[in-house]
């Protein structure tokens, strides 16, 4: 499963300390805790577990455990220490907490009316920031409860076990002229690489599948210079399959990751990715580079424009040659929130992004935005089964514009 985000109201590590029936235990709860904070939920699942035989009624220890469910997907099991937490407790005082996580189990099992109702109770005593999230998530289920309603006609499914494996496989890009999608892995992919110490994910890699009789063949590392173990991610290519789009993010330059370029005349070409400058960069975060390869357009994210770092929008650059004039920010296509993807289509006609507004059905959703009279139409939420209550962040179209590819973190995925 791929990991989501962890929202935490006003609980810190002291609190842990107040538990007087857990104080022989202090060290085992700090242990846990830090071990959620590394991504390692599992492990710290299985120390609040041990302490749950012991602490079966404790509310602070229930809602962790509800916490760490929520994480790893589990939303009954999460749901049902919830319950425990305020069945054996109802004046607990992380009551405001207990209803807010309440409010998100419901919220990811689709239970949009109640998931709205816990919302409410915990709105009115938070602090402005938490506030005005919980607003947006309230929003969020009367967006998602209408959607669902007016589901599409269409299906989505798995593209199956050629493609997707136990780890993390994310922006499916196609290959323009091939029967062939690209996409990028934290999996293992050659006998040189070491996974993370705590995660046990590796530095990201290329790989593509070819397409035969609608069926994916059995992804392999292209071989290309920027593929295998290169921490890279292939965000766009070209018509050609000579040019690429890609984002890395390199710590030691401490810039929060950049954009790169990469042009390749013909198959013995050993150039390296090159960093797009300053015109596209900054020393925060721009990725999802997305490349109209006939107009010469190029779209992508960033949080440059905002002051805290926090909230990213979608930019573009015109390309000339292998350069890229000064970004501009596309004001049609951004929120008070998060938009953090962005797919142009060849063509330029139309555009689809990610975005947590209210306008979601929860988390990340795709929405779609098109070019008429050189002006872009509002933007609409490409309803489910394109979106779901997890997050959908990244997106490709098929060249017979027949199937759209998504990278989701929903259940099955």
């Amino acid at each position: 499963m791929k990991r989501g985000l962890f929202i935490l109201f006003v609980l810190s590590s002291v609190v842990m300390f107040a538990q007087d029936d857990l104080s022989s235990s202090d060290w085992k709860m700090t242990q846990a805790k830090m071990f959620f904070e590394d991504g390692q939920t599992e492990n710290a699942l299985e120390i609040y577990l041990e302490l749950y035989q012991d602490f079966p009624t404790n509310d602070f220890l229930n809602l962790r455990i509800a916490e760490c469910y929520n994480d790893i997907y589990d939303y009954e099991n999460a749901y049902a220490h919830l319950k425990n937490a305020i069945d054996n407790n109802p004046s607990s005082e992380y009551l405001d907490d207990i209803n807010f996580w309440f409010g998100r189990t419901h919220h990811k099992m689709g239970d949009f009316d109640l998931a709205y109702s816990y919302y409410e109770k915990v709105k009115k005593g938070t602090e402005l920031i938490d506030s005005l999230y919980v607003q947006n998530l309230m929003q969020q289920c009367l967006s998602g409860k209408e959607i669902y309603e007016n589901k599409g006609n269409y299906f989505s499914e798995n593209c199956g076990p050629n493609v997707n494996s136990e780890y993390n496989e994310i922006f499916p890009v196609v290959a323009f002229g091939e029967d062939k999608l690209f996409f990028t892995t934290d999996r293992k992919v050659n006998e040189h690489q070491d996974g993370h110490p705590s995660t046990g994910l590796c530095d990201y890699s290329v790989m593509e599948s070819y397409i035969k009789e609608g069926q994916f063949q059995k992804a392999v590392v292209p071989d290309q210079v920027f593929s295998n173990g290169k921490d890279y991610i292939l965000t766009s290519v070209g018509a050609g399959n000579g040019e690429f789009i890609l984002y890395k993010n390199s710590p030691e330059f401490e810039d929060n990751g950049d954009l790169y370029y990469l042009l390749l005349t013909d198959e013995f070409d050993v150039s390296q990715p090159v960093n797009m400058g300053e015109t596209v960069n900054s020393i925060k975060f721009e990725g999802a580079g997305s490349l109209d390869f006939i107009n010469q357009k190029f779209y992508f994210s960033s949080n440059s424009n905002n002051k805290k770092s926090e909230e990213k929008d979608i930019f573009y650059s015109n390309k000339r040659n292998s350069n890229f004039s000064n970004s501009l920010v596309v004001d049609e296509f951004n929120s008070e929130l998060d938009e953090d993807f962005v797919y142009i289509h060849p063509g330029g006609d139309f555009v689809v992004f990610a975005s947590n507004s209210g306008k979601s059905m929860g988390g990340y959703d795709l929405f779609i935005s098109v070019l008429k009279d050189k002006k872009w139409s509002e933007p609409v939420n490409l309803g489910y089964p394109f979106n779901s209550v997890e997050d959908e962040r990244q997106f490709s179209l098929s060249v017979d514009g027949q199937y759209a590819y998504i990278s989701s973190d929903r259940i099955g995925g």
